[in-house]
């Protein structure tokens, strides 16, 4: 049925495709007004409004009424007339309103064509109306819907969802707006703070930029950064990644040093108000009689009579273990005390989610992201010289050759008297540097606490444990921008010290909950396939020797069963002697206090296995971003070596792969390096850097 009104001045206009017909055609979703100036073979021929000719099958033109003027016969006559054609139609468009022709369909889905909407709204099909209604259908698509060379009305329904969507789009538009305007001015000036309604788009460009975007997310930051590319007058060649770190880096908000695997995996930085609030309502008591008072007094036992020390590195700032060592009519007391977290953090408070959350403090070169707010990780829960703190403390008598009469797990309350960093307890240990102002005590007692430390690890060795020296460097970056290696070395007299003794309170920690049936989640690893040190090949002692070795240990378990570790040479063991930084061992503190304290677990098994499943998400987190920043700061040395043209020398380690695997001294990093010689195990090799990309994780290295 027609929608014409029966008063209409409608004459049937011709709408053929014949010479001189007027019709428009899509290109890339731009109507494009032209003229049939002829055909070739099953196409037409066409003129545009530009004065461009082109060839179209016939179902790419869509025919308006009325035909070119009969007296234009050149083409640039005819391309002039249909430009003021398109003129005056685009002028007229923008003041048609859809919505009073589709109300006069009430809500049904009936099809209609655009030169019966132009007869409804104008009340005619002059040529220039037509093209205006087609040009105002193709822009506003919410109230009809293209079928073909036909429209449809659509429901009421659609048209709000459309409207909605259309509201949401031009908002986006506008904060788009707003993002180049942003840019600009931090540019201009490069402190001018990010307005705070901007930071999701901005933190989309980070994403983008360190290639952890998905799906529309994607999309979105694809046209955004095309827009700002056309903004700040940014090439747009290459990568789209590479064009949102090229915007960050012009707005002054990435520079050289920015890592990019902060962003990659988005940590949980910044404390919400909440926690901080509940952090800052924990009491920190100054004497232990209120320590004792308030925290189990009838099992906490008061050793402030021991003198504590820690010994940590001089930055560190969250210290969670202790030692103290007694000579005592038989022997000597050994005491290892952890700072114990649990009597502060109830289970199930908004600081125990969050720690949950987080899992782990991170410890990046540039940064540390602490499990907990520092108010609480710096400074009440760390063993901090001069001032009382509850702890869960180990305590052995020991025989005068360090042999355990017994041992015992208690609550305590504790006050540090020194703290020591670990330079200066190996200048102490190797009689070396500033050992000598070090009071006489002290020093006999350091030394004392080395011996005891070494005799465990003797022990353990001919149980079966496996030692092997490993050095290790962090790079750093002074105020002034420039690099430079941090070295330390695990088995250095200090640290060996240390984490032998940690390494003793584990395993018994583990056996005292195996021995009393008590829950707890073991670390254990099960023994090698071949014997750690069968070597077939010769392979000289070193680099190679060492790698040998640790190719053959096996990944450890974490479970709630109580098995071997291989490489510790222990029957049983897990970790609790670091409650600030890892979630796991707080957890543990808390089993075990609970079971000092009340006889009673704590937590089941199910539900360790439960804290276990719930933390191996952030975990893995935590090791890709400490693996990934660690590489970043590397690479970023490396780049400073490669600039000074400076070679590297190394240890071929592995020779079964694409290229060979290098241990390269000094830096302590195993890379491959090509090379075009043969090369064999254990042999010495020097290296130049090719390439060194910090940003997009690349690395080349050649033998010389």
């Amino acid at each position: 049925m027609s929608l014409f009104p029966t008063s209409s001045s409608h004459t049937n206009p011709d709408t053929s495709l014949s010479p001189g017909a007027i019709a428009t055609y899509e290109n890339n979703d731009v109507t494009i007004t032209a003229t049939i100036i002829g055909t070739s073979k099953k196409k037409l021929k066409v003129l545009n409004l530009n004065g461009g000719v082109t060839e179209l099958a016939p179902a790419r033109l869509h025919p308006l009424s009325g035909k070119i003027p009969n007296e234009l016969e050149s083409n640039s006559d005819k391309a002039k007339y249909l430009f003021e054609l398109n003129a005056g139609a685009s002028n007229l468009y923008q003041e048609i309103q859809l919505e009073t022709i589709w109300e006069t369909f009430e809500g049904s889905e009936t099809e209609v064509e655009d030169l019966e909407i132009c007869e409804m709204y104008f009340g005619d099909t002059k040529t220039e109306h037509h093209l205006a209604i087609r040009l105002k259908l193709a822009i506003d698509k919410i109230y009809f819907k293209r079928k073909k060379q036909a429209y449809i009305s659509r429901t009421p329904a659609v048209v709000e969802e459309l409207k909605r969507a259309r509201e949401v789009e031009l908002a986006k538009v506008g904060r788009r707006a707003e993002v180049l305007s942003a840019c600009k001015d931090r540019i201009t000036k490069k402190d001018t703070p990010w307005p705070k309604e901007l930071r999701a788009e901005i933190a989309l460009l980070e994403d983008l930029a360190a290639g952890s975007t998905e799906g529309n997310q994607t999309k979105e930051a694809k046209e955004l950064v095309h827009l700002l590319c056309e903004g700040l007058g940014i090439n747009e060649a290459g990568r789209v990644e590479e064009r949102a770190y090229a915007i960050l880096l012009k707005t002054n908000h990435f520079d050289e040093f920015t890592n990019l695997a902060i962003i990659k995996h988005r940590p949980r930085i910044e404390f919400p108000k909440d926690i901080l609030d509940e952090a800052s309502n924990l009491r920190s008591y100054e004497t232990c009689s209120e320590i004792l008072q308030h925290y189990s007094p009838e099992k906490r036992r008061d050793l402030t009579n021991l003198d504590c020390v820690t010994i940590d590195d001089a930055t560190t700032q969250d210290m969670d273990d202790a030692l103290s060592l007694e000579i005592i009519d038989d022997g000597y007391l050994l005491g290892i005390h952890i700072t114990d977290v649990s009597a502060l953090i109830p289970h199930g408070s908004l600081l125990d989610q969050e720690a949950r959350l987080r899992s782990t403090s991170i410890y990046c070169p540039e940064q540390t992201i602490n499990m907990l707010p520092e108010e609480l990780s710096q400074n009440i829960l760390s063993l901090k010289a001069g001032v009382p703190r509850p702890a869960v403390s180990y305590l052995y008598k020991l025989t005068r050759d360090f042999q355990i009469l017994s041992k015992e797990i208690v609550l305590s309350c504790i006050q540090i008297k020194n703290r020591y960093d670990y330079n200066q307890v190996d200048q102490c240990l190797n009689n070396e540097g500033n050992a000598a102002s070090m009071p006489m005590n002290e020093r006999a007692k350091l030394n004392l606490l080395r011996q005891v430390a070494t005799s465990f690890e003797f022990r353990r060795i001919d149980q079966g444990a496996v030692k092997i020296s490993r050095k290790d460097v962090t790079v750093l970056r002074n105020e002034d921008g420039t690099l430079y290696l941090s070295e330390f070395d695990e088995a250095s007299p200090s640290r060996s010290l240390v984490g032998e003794l940690m390494i003793l309170a584990n395993n018994d920690t583990a056996l005292f909950a195996s021995e009393n049936n008590l829950p707890l989640i073991y670390r254990s690893q099960p023994d090698p396939d071949e014997d750690y040190f069968h070597n077939p090949q010769n392979i000289p002692e070193g680099p190679a020797y060492d790698y040998l070795v640790r190719s053959k240990m096996k990944r450890s378990v974490v479970s709630t069963e109580a098995n071997s570790h291989s490489t510790l040479g222990l029957k049983a063991y897990t970790q609790v002697t670091s409650p600030i930084r890892r979630y796991l061992d707080l957890v543990l503190q808390r089993q075990i206090s609970t079971y000092l304290t009340t006889g009673e677990e704590k937590y089941s098994k199910d539900e360790l296995q439960r804290e276990i499943f719930e933390t191996e998400v952030p975990l893995s987190n935590a090791r890709a971003i400490t693996f990934e920043s660690k590489r970043f700061w590397m690479l970023k040395y490396l780049e400073k070596l490669k600039q000074e043209q400076q070679n590297l020398t190394g240890t071929v380690i592995r020779l079964d792969l694409k290229h060979p695997l290098v241990h390269f001294d000094k830096i302590y990093t195993t890379f491959p390096c090509m090379s075009k010689n043969r090369l064999s195990l254990g042999q010495e090799i020097t290296a130049k850097i090719l390439k060194a990309d910090p940003k997009n994780d690349i690395i080349k290295l050649e033998t010389i």
